[in-house]
């Protein structure tokens, strides 16, 4: 029996899919795509941002700027997202040549990365905290312009709050959370027209090519009749209807899409406990009572997801279930990818190969295993961890 065959024949498997899925589909719905989505706004952040760099590098700010000098000619900043300019400064700084196209984990990454506690004792201001933002907004630190996104961000909330400080780190955390939460809407809307792109009076006639194209996928990734159900990280469904049936969005939906980081960051009493996505889900079952049911399974299917250890939570449960630690058991998990670059093929499946060993290293951690790297040997020798490549 060859490796396809095999997976065809699996029983009761269950679907993980994530951003891969949508853009092998043809869904322009990348990080990349949404950043670029407004080329004039973007024109104007980098001028702005340019300039203002300038102005500080020329030891300009002997004092404090005026506001007319930092805002210039900035007409909207009530509707300026804190979120969208922050992404786009990181952006920026990690990407002068725009050659690297960023990824929704890496946006993940970089939110988790900036609500890290600082150290103020060490004057830690080279790596972005928006605990520093709120200490400058409070006067409770000094601003630093060797951090630049820093002073940045802190100008931009005291222009949009008129200079008012926060009563406490809690409502600082609340006001960027809900920033994020119109940033995420935002999103919502620009999928919602790549998905449904002929405007209202056709606002069921979904995106046909995505639509075809998500059925050929389907049809090579897996025997459809023996699915049971479908977890996406994508905030649409798949276009097709009796599958759609069975298809559980993990972050939200194209009304209320999330974005969070791991749990693993800060205790539940932390303020910053908000911005995980255990916390963000509970609030989204407050909204939406549809939540699938657990529906029992015993094979999996992983297509398109980038292993991202911010998803490490939804993944360790999985991984239970399928009882990877009972070498008794015969539950298998397939991670398959596709080649959607050929000259970084190399770099593709070694990259897939490394995030694979890198969940089960942690899921070994999380089990208490002495010898981490045993797990996946024993379970690649057993093929219950398989690799699959279909076809662009």
């Amino acid at each position: 029996m060859t490796k396809e065959e095999m997976i065809k024949d699996l029983k009761n498997v269950k679907l993980v899919i994530g951003n891969g899925y949508d853009l092998h589909c043809g869904l322009e719905s990348s990080y990349a795509d949404f950043f670029m989505r407004d080329v004039d706004k973007n024109n104007y952040f980098n001028k702005w941002l340019d300039e203002l760099k300038k102005k500080i590098n020329l030891d300009y700010l002997d004092a404090e700027l005026t506001e007319e000098d930092f805002w210039m000619e900035f007409k909207s900043i009530d509707q300026l997202n804190i979120w969208d300019l922050f992404f786009y400064i990181k952006t920026k700084i990690t990407n002068q040549n725009n050659t690297k196209k960023w990824l929704w984990c890496d946006i993940e990454t970089v939110m988790y990365d900036s609500l890290k506690s600082c150290n103020v004792k060490e004057n830690d201001y080279i790596s972005f905290r928006w605990e520093q933002v709120y200490k400058v907004v409070n006067k409770e630190m000094q601003a630093n312009f060797d951090c630049f996104e820093v002073y940045v961000m802190t100008k931009v909330i005291q222009k949009k709050r008129n200079m008012e400080k926060f009563k406490s780190i809690d409502e600082f955390y609340y006001y960027i959370l809900n920033e994020l939460n119109q940033f995420e809407k935002e999103f919502g809307k620009f999928i919602n027209k790549k998905r449904y792109p002929y405007g209202n009076i056709f606002a069921k006639m979904p995106n046909s090519d995505f639509v075809n194209r998500s059925k050929m996928t389907l049809q090579e990734l897996c025997n459809v009749d023996n699915l049971v159900s479908i977890d996406s990280f994508n905030y649409d469904d798949i276009g097709v209807e009796n599958l759609n049936k069975i298809l559980h969005n993990i972050n939200g939906n194209l009304e209320n899409p999330i974005f969070g980081i791991d749990s693993n960051l800060c205790s539940a009493s932390d303020p910053r406990f908000i911005f995980t996505k255990t916390n963000r889900r509970m609030e989204l079952e407050m909204i939406d009572f549809e939540c699938q049911k657990d529906i029992a399974f015993d094979n999996v299917i992983v297509f398109g997801h980038s292993l991202s250890s911010n998803d490490y939570s939804y993944f360790f449960p999985l991984l239970d279930k399928l009882e990877m630690t009972n070498f008794l058991s015969n539950k298998k998990i397939i991670f398959g990818f596709s080649v959607y670059d050929m000259e970084k093929e190399t770099e593709i499946k070694r990259k897939n190969r490394l995030n694979i060993q890198k969940l089960f290293e942690a899921y070994a951690n999380y089990k208490g295993l002495k010898d981490v790297n045993r797990l996946l040997d024993s379970l690649t020798t057993q093929n219950r961890v398989l690799t699959y490549e279909i076809h662009i």
